[in-house]
């Protein structure tokens, strides 16, 4: 479960900010909200909504958090590291990007946190943290620079002879100063590094994050294999109103869908699955709709959506890239709103009203907010005022970024404004009680017809 996250120069963010999930002793209500770590006696939030006006950093705030998944994963730094340090500045070119994360995985809460400058990995560290009740223990700390890679691990770890000699193989032959080294520590084959393999997982398939252009990926795949999520989906398709009665997956051999000559696709469908180490993949037809290609049986299958349209006279089949913008984005939403409800994970949603009717998500968003065991946690960022509803969220849920006049964003939460538990908070908001909105006086003054733009 996510806790905290810590931003400093990147993109809007040029100073140091900080979202947390943890509640605010003051209020009481909604108390099923409260997630509980019982090896910490320590309570945390199901849901974290954040508003701001457009430019003013919500979207850099879940790219900070991608960046540094993406980082991890990849093991590669962003090959454009100076265009996402804040450019408002000259002086923080010269200072590194720095993104930190603290999360409990199983019963374990860590730190992570990196710094990246100048295409490097110049520091690296991940802590089993106390969580303010007892001091953070060390697990691996890194600082780096072109020439030279400096690793100091627990001190635990130094006890055996032959790790003493690890430590200095991934130090001098093992670890690189452009590379992250939390994924190689994971995976090595190594006793006392399977804390470090915990936080690992965790980062890797706990953490989702849905950005507008997300595409599901193996959503056929999961829907042929799953036949009660299979009537989820369909169920959830058909409530929502959007024209389908029905969504099939059709299934072909991957030689009859691709064609038994193309030779370079069936190499890098092996390749890709291969890298992956899966049997599985989705990829992107010329048609631009998303199918998922798995090995069964020995054999390459395809696997593509279709969704049943029904008129008086006969049943028409429409493929994913035929459905509105709309049903698409349902696609992706759908799966992770019963992920949060049933799994502990954690998802961040980038414009989350996107492409759907602000009804729609509410009513999706009081389903997961009424439900008393919803096991996992969203975070997300919107424009939509239809949403600010304290019988949905906690005072200490709703968050805002604003941009300061020097282009730098902060975050900060409603709960600084003490609003009594009746007021109408969406009133509120829209008259820049509590910022985070657009200024309009300049909109309001604009000429519009005295602009002549026609052209010969």
């Amino acid at each position: 479960m996510l806790l905290r996250v810590v931003i400093n120069n990147f993109m809007s963010f040029g100073e140091e900010t900080e979202f947390n999930m943890f509640p605010n002793p003051r209020y009481s209500k909604k108390a099923h909200h409260l997630h509980h770590a019982p090896a910490y006696e320590l309570d945390f939030l199901r849901l974290g909504a954040i508003y701001g006006a457009n430019a003013a950093g919500k979207s850099n705030f879940i790219k900070a958090l991608s960046i540094l998944q993406q980082t991890i994963l990849s093991e590669k730094v962003p090959a454009n590291l100076s265009n996402i340090k804040f450019r408002l500045g000259e002086s923080h070119q010269v200072q590194p990007v720095t993104i930190g994360i603290e999360f409990i995985a199983g019963d374990t809460a860590f730190l992570y946190a990196i710094q990246l400058d100048d295409n490097l990995v110049i520091a690296e560290e991940l802590y089993q943290s106390g969580l303010g009740k007892e001091d953070d223990q060390l697990l691996f700390e890194r600082k780096s620079t072109r020439a030279t890679t400096k690793i100091e691990f627990f001190s635990d770890f130094y006890k055996s002879t032959e790790n003493e000699v690890f430590a200095n193989v991934i130090e001098k032959n093992l670890s690189k100063p452009f590379k992250p080294i939390l994924k190689l520590l994971a995976e090595l084959d190594n006793d006392a590094l399977h804390t470090i393999s915990a936080a690992y997982d965790w980062l890797k398939s706990d953490l989702r994050i849905i950005t507008p252009g997300t595409k599901p990926q193996n959503l056929a795949h999961i829907i042929d294999q799953n036949p009660e999520f299979h009537q989820f989906m369909r169920h959830i398709i058909q409530s929502f109103q959007l024209g389908v009665q029905d969504i099939k997956v059709e299934k072909k051999a991957a030689v009859e869908f691709f064609g038994r000559d193309d030779s370079e696709i069936f190499h890098r469908i092996y390749q890709s699955m291969d890298e992956e180490d899966a049997d599985v993949i989705s990829m992107t037809i010329p048609s631009g709709d998303s199918v998922s290609v798995a090995r069964e049986d020995g054999s390459l299958v395809v696997k593509q959506l279709k969704f049943m349209h029904h008129s008086d006279l006969d049943s028409y089949s429409f493929s994913t890239v035929e459905e509105s913008d709309g049903t698409r984005r349902l696609l992706e939403l759908a799966p992770a709103f019963l992920s949060i409800l049933t799994q502990k994970v954690v998802y961040l949603i980038d414009e989350i009203e996107s492409s759907l009717h602000p009804l729609l998500i509410k009513e999706s968003l009081k389903i997961i907010s009424d439900k008393i065991d919803c096991m996992g946690q969203l975070i997300f960022t919107t424009h939509e005022s239809q949403l600010l509803d304290q019988n949905i969220f906690r005072k200490d849920e709703i968050w805002f970024i604003e941009k300061d006049i020097n282009g730098n964003s902060s975050i900060y939460s409603l709960s600084d404004f003490k609003p009594h538990h009746t007021k109408d908070i969406r009133k509120g908001y829209l008259n820049g009680r509590y910022g985070a909105v657009p200024t309009l006086g300049k909109l309001k003054d604009l000429s519009w017809l005295d602009y002549d733009t026609t052209t010969q």
